[in-house]
């Protein structure tokens, strides 16, 4: 069973999955409890909002289902504000690419800073 467990964590970033801010019916079913405790489905600051992690995020969705970008999470990136030049203005892709050395799809920062923005416009 510890194997098995591991193994999980592992695909899901190990201690990443526990920084995260999943509901219940976004988490897989051995992280429902931590799920119970652990969301939080709003933003209640500018400064909350900066510091809310990108990943295992049941408000940061795309395609209605929260992410996790491995490659991009070894390099740094956990935040919105990893993701932003300022409080109010984000990173080009190429700004992007040379803060965290990252080869990525232009569509998948695409799509993580238009739920971002969406998020902010709600709260």
């Amino acid at each position: 069973m510890k194997v098995l467990f591991d193994s999980e964590l592992q695909f899901f970033g190990r201690s990443a999955v526990f920084r995260g801010n999943l509901k219940q019916d976004d988490s897989p079913k051995y992280l429902q409890i931590w799920s119970e405790v652990g969301f939080n489905p709003c933003m209640t600051s500018i400064d909350h909002y900066l510091s809310s992690t990108l990943w295992h995020n049941s408000i940061i969705k795309i395609d209605k289902r929260p992410v996790f970008y491995k490659s991009w999470y070894a390099k740094g990136v956990e935040h919105a504000a990893h993701l932003m030049k300022d409080s109010t203005t984000f990173l080009s892709y190429h700004e992007f690419e040379k803060r965290f050395g990252i080869k990525s799809n232009f569509l998948a920062l695409q799509g993580l800073i238009s739920a971002l923005k969406s998020l902010k416009q709600l709260n």
